[in-house]
This record gives C-alpha cells, structure tokens and sequence, in this order.
C-alpha cells in the first residue's frame, strides 16, 4: 500500500523565504508545520509525504540566508540525515550552492561540507 512519510528538516534560524516543493508542487504554508529550536539556533520545517507504492517523490527545501550572511567566505555546512526506521535503503540528493551530495543511504548519515556563498 502506500507509504506517509512524516519529513522534517532543520535550517538556521536567520534562513528566509522558506519554501518546500513536493514533485515540484509548491506547498501551502497551512500544510506545513514549523518549529523553532532556539537553544540550538535552528528552526524547521515538517510535513506529511504520500508515496504510492513502487514509486518515489522528489521533496525540495529551499530557503535563502539573508544578504549579510558570509558573503564570499567559506562557511561549515553540517548535516545530518536520519533515516526512518523499516526503510532499508533511501535515495538521497543535496545540493546547496555550489556542492552536490548523492547517495543511497542504508543508514544514518553526516555530511559536511564548506560551503561558498554567494
């Protein structure tokens, strides 16, 4: 049968315009649910993804830093992705500027990176 995911992902609590696309369908903000962890100066953003059977959804999170923010420097980009338990393997791309991570995750996963803003 088909599949809920329940997705969420964290981003700095300074990111704007936050936007999550589903197959590139944009999502209302009233079927999003944030969240802000300020001990952790993060904030996030969840949402429920149906997957049919035998099928796979593409989800993009897109959000800007503001214009301040280490303009042409190198900044540490860390990341964690947990996979969801009964899952056994889960097609993963990120990209965030100019820095590509794919892999088929099997596992828990930690991507670091430096990270050249614009």
């Amino acid at each position: 049968g088909d599949y809920i995911n329940f997705l969420r992902v964290y981003f700095p609590a300074f990111a704007q315009e936050i936007a999550v696309k589903v197959d590139g369908e944009k999502i209302p903000e009233n079927d999003l649910f944030f969240e802000k962890k300020e001990s952790l100066n993060l904030q996030g953003v969840g949402l429920f993804v149906k997957v049919p059977a035998k099928s796979e959804k593409e989800v993009m999170v897109e959000y800007k830093m503001p214009a301040n923010f280490s303009s042409n420097k190198k900044t540490d980009y860390f990341l964690t992705i947990q996979k969801q338990p009964g899952i056994e393997e889960l097609p993963y791309k990120l990209t965030v500027t100019n820095f590509v991570f794919e892999k088929l995750l099997r596992e828990d996963t930690e991507i670091k990176a430096e990270i050249l803003y614009n």
